[in-house]
């Protein structure tokens, strides 16, 4: 894949853009995480293939 996400490793409230509390995901990797912020892209990725309908079986 030719893209990367930039992911929160904590999110909301707690996050913040430092350097320390980012780093990079592919895509797939970045959807597939467990953190109820990235539910948005779900249904997105689904429909596009990213992820397979029974995603919850490879989230980490």
């Amino acid at each position: 894949m030719a893209n990367a996400h930039i992911d929160h490793i904590k999110s909301g409230k707690k996050g913040s853009n430092c350097l320390n509390n980012l780093r990079t995901l592919c895509p797939r990797c970045h959807i597939l995480r467990m953190d109820f912020r990235h539910r948005g892209m779900t249904a997105f990725a689904i429909s596009n293939r990213l992820i397979p309908p029974d995603w919850c079986k490879s989230a980490w």
